[in-house]
């Protein structure tokens, strides 16, 4: 899960866009992780992008529909 942590290390410095990239590859190493899912979410929520952000809660719905249900509160 290196690409996650990477991810996760830009969130928390709070440079959403450079978290997107690695958090997309951690979603493409493990499809069925609805953390890697839940945080690009978050992330392109800080970014101001809701399309995206609702893109990925999508397939959140499928992978970890609670996790999904965290996010939906964030959603407009």
């Amino acid at each position: 899960d290196g690409w996650m942590s990477i991810g996760i290390s830009y969130m928390q410095i709070k440079k959403f866009s450079q978290a997107v990239e690695p958090l997309r590859k951690a979603i493409e190493l493990r499809p069925d992780s609805g953390v890697a899912y839940y945080n690009l979410a978050i992330a392109y929520l800080n970014l101001q992008d809701q399309y995206s952000a609702r893109e990925v809660y999508k397939q959140l719905q499928i992978v970890d529909p609670s996790l999904a249900q965290k996010l939906a509160q964030y959603l407009k």
